[in-house]
């Protein structure tokens, strides 16, 4: 039985790694408006959308028991800000759901295979949260509370692992086990060829550099190529103190 200092935890720890990650999204346009509107007229830090729609997913599932996918989508829309630095696509989606567009006509403008991004992998473990102790509700779960936004498969399979490995880690399965598991409920190479690799690093306690991360797993706002990445910085430091996982970063 999960404590529920971790369910809490959860949550502060997704919100507290986009605030601190915000600074160095996107390109340099990006960064540099971060710079401005990122700090509140007191100095602290300032979550971006991926805290924001998962605190909507949240009230969503709380509001209606379940996932209501319709209910979802204008809870996304309704918590919309500019200043929350949603991403293009996404942006223009939510602005006309609010002008009353219905979310299957919308989710795929930008891209016909629906979006790729990771932005659904940072609301996934809201699923395992809301699900706990049952994986295949947490699977279905999370795929509806992805395809709001993102339905291209890549999108589908990072945010099922990271909510699968949110449910592990609630049930203090130990982390190289963790990715054992991972690696066997994934479904698509992309993914499990990087899995293979984290596992084997973590296996072998090989003190590998970020620059080897980023080349071998990935370091950019895709799902495929950051999901992985996620999960091995966490795994190799989740027993160490919270700063030396930031100093490797």
């Amino acid at each position: 039985m999960a404590d529920p200092a971790q369910f809490s935890g959860c949550f502060l720890g997704l919100a507290l790694g986009d605030a601190l990650g915000a600074p160095f999204e996107g390109g340099l346009p990006e960064q540099l408006l971060w710079k401005l509107i990122g700090r509140t007229k007191t100095g602290k830090r300032r979550y971006t959308d991926d805290t924001r729609m998962s605190l909507d997913a949240a009230q969503s599932i709380c509001r209606c028991h379940r996932v209501d996918q319709d209910d979802l989508a204008r809870t996304f829309a309704a918590g919309y800000r500019w200043s929350r630095g949603y991403g293009a696509g996404t942006a223009r989606m939510l602005q006309k759901i609010n002008k009353g567009a219905k979310w299957q006509e919308v989710n795929r403008a930008r891209h016909q295979e629906g979006s790729y991004g990771n932005g659904a992998a940072m609301r996934a473990p809201i699923a395992a949260l809301a699900f706990y102790n049952d994986n295949d509700k947490i699977i279905r779960a999370v795929q509806q509370i992805s395809e709001v936004t993102h339905t291209h498969p890549l999108a589908l399979e990072g945010a099922g692992l990271i909510a699968l490995a949110t449910s592990y880690a609630l049930s203090r399965i130990p982390p190289a086990t963790l990715l054992v598991r991972l690696r066997e409920q994934s479904t698509l190479p992309e993914y499990q060829v990087r899995l293979e690799q984290a596992q084997q690093w973590i296996s072998a306690a090989k003190d590998v550099r970020p620059a080897a991360v980023v080349q071998k797993l990935g370091n950019n706002m895709a799902a495929v190529d950051s999901c992985v990445t996620a999960l091995y910085i966490a795994v190799r430091h989740c027993e160490q103190p919270f700063t030396n996982m930031l100093k490797f970063i």
